[in-house]
């Protein structure tokens, strides 16, 4: 298969850090094999005179920079300021590449920082010592924070959280994006043939979406196979890697056999809504379980899910139990995955699904994540919160720049919002959402929208 760039929304974030931000070293974090490497490269080469990579993921590489390190620092001893070590640093990026210049114009790219303690914990001095500009990426950096080695580092840091392609991105991928985006509006009644066209088009790729997700490399798969059995193997070949790479950070029989129980014991949650999960107790997700005979601790468990949602494998939303005047949370949390490719993998392949039910959670796993990437442009919270009370669940809840309630019930097909209804009818919410895979229409305080034209949300919020 041939290798495809693909546009990413991302990427003006790192451009306003090299116009604004750029004396602070930025930190670009997310999961393994979503493109973070491709961006800075492209960002290197558009926005500097020059740049160097160092791949930390790479034993030779890794070995290699920190003996230089090494070597230098009992060269030049010790000095008080992070300042004072420039000209070490110079002469270690120099030694790595005789090509380095120390001026503004370039830029020093650590890729994998989470592989050297070394590297990672001088990412301020780095950054501090030197003229040039410094990019880092790490992929498993929730874990660092449970090793005494590892120093978070903190002021002088731009961060930046990347994932895999959004449905946005995937559109664009598919040469449809110039077509879609000029529609205003998701009532079928007021469109022309061809945007009726165009949308059952984007209706058919939401189908597919749902099922492969957004790693850049299974997308690759999809528009140059159209292959989605290749797109699923792919995904596969994804997922054992995940598997492989974090037992690194654990014994490796024990570490291999957490992941994946974790992970089933994520999807089995997100299908049966099955008690409360509380992420510093994993109380309900690690029920009766017995780590396939293995020892494993309760403190593991409970690393292994705060590991997955700072590495970006999985979400968390929180959870109101009060819709009045002044919302309140209780100490539930639902799990959502953060890649549509890996929950199909997971839930079709670990856990016996009816496919109804996989319909739903694709349904409300979409919703999640769309609501995930609009939420500082849309909404007053920066994180996705959800309603389980006497009213019965409300899937989301979330309010607007001017404090409006909107209540968003996800409904795979034309299923009833009761809770919802009762939300609205009560004046608990102000306006009511519901997400189908049907066209849509707008009356007075609700309105229904097609799933696979949730971008389109902003008409709603915004009149």
């Amino acid at each position: 298969m041939t290798n495809v760039f693909f546009e990413r929304d991302i990427y003006k974030e790192l451009v306003s850090w090299v116009t604004i931000f750029s004396g602070w070293a930025l930190y670009l974090h997310g999961p393994r094999q979503v493109g973070k490497t491709t961006l800075l490269q492209k960002l290197g080469a558009e926005y500097f005179e020059r740049f160097i990579y160092i791949n930390l993921y790479i034993d030779d590489v890794r070995e290699d920079l920190e003996r230089s390190i090494r070597a230098h620092r009992e060269k030049h001893g010790y000095t008080k300021t992070d300042e004072d070590y420039g000209p070490m640093w110079e002469e270690i990026l120099t030694d790595y590449d005789p090509n380095y210049t120390n001026d503004p114009k370039t830029l020093v790219i650590m890729d994998e920082i989470q592989e050297s303690s070394m590297a990672y914990n001088n990412i301020r001095q780095i950054r501090r010592g030197l003229k040039s500009k410094l990019a880092v990426t790490g992929s498993y950096l929730g874990v660092t924070s449970s090793f005494k080695s590892y120093k978070m580092p903190t002021g002088d840091i731009h961060r930046i959280e990347m994932s895999s392609l959004s449905f946005t991105e995937f559109l664009k991928a598919n040469d449809i994006w110039e077509c879609y985006t000029p529609i205003k509006t998701f009532d079928w009644a007021k469109m022309t043939d061809d945007e009726q066209a165009t949308c059952e088009r984007v209706r058919e790729l939401y189908r597919v979406y749902c099922q492969i997700g957004g790693y850049p490399e299974v997308v690759n798969a999809w528009v140059t196979t159209r292959d989605i059995d290749i797109c699923k193997s792919v995904t596969a070949k994804l997922l054992d890697a995940l598997y492989r790479e974090s037992s690194a950070y654990f014994e490796e029989i024990v570490g291999r056999t957490l992941w994946m129980n974790t992970l089933e014991r994520v999807a089995t949650h997100m299908i049966t809504k099955s008690g409360d999960l509380d992420i510093t107790i994993a109380k309900e997700l690690f029920r009766d379980d017995s780590s396939k005979g293995m020892n494993v601790r309760r403190r593991d468990k409970i690393n292994a899910l705060k590991w997955l949602d700072e590495c970006c494998i999985t979400g968390v939303v929180r959870v109101y139990d009060k819709l009045e005047k002044v919302v309140s949370m209780s100490n539930k949390l639902f799990f959502y995955f953060r890649d549509m490719g890996l929950m199909t993998q997971l839930c079709e392949n670990i856990v016996a699904v009816l496919p109804s039910d996989l319909a739903g959670m694709y349904a409300e796993n979409f919703v999640y994540l769309h609501l995930l990437d609009d939420a500082d442009d849309l909404f007053n919270e920066k994180e996705v919160r959800s309603f389980d009370g006497p009213l019965g669940q409300i899937d989301f809840v979330m309010h607007d720049k001017e404090r409006k309630r909107y209540g968003i019930e996800v409904k795979h097909g034309k299923g009833e919002t009761k809770s919802g209804d009762a939300a609205l009818s009560e004046g608990r919410i102000d306006f009511l959402i519901r997400v189908q895979d049907t066209y849509g229409s707008v009356q007075d305080n609700q309105a229904t929208i097609p799933i696979f034209m949730l971008d389109k949300l902003k008409y709603v919020i915004t009149k």
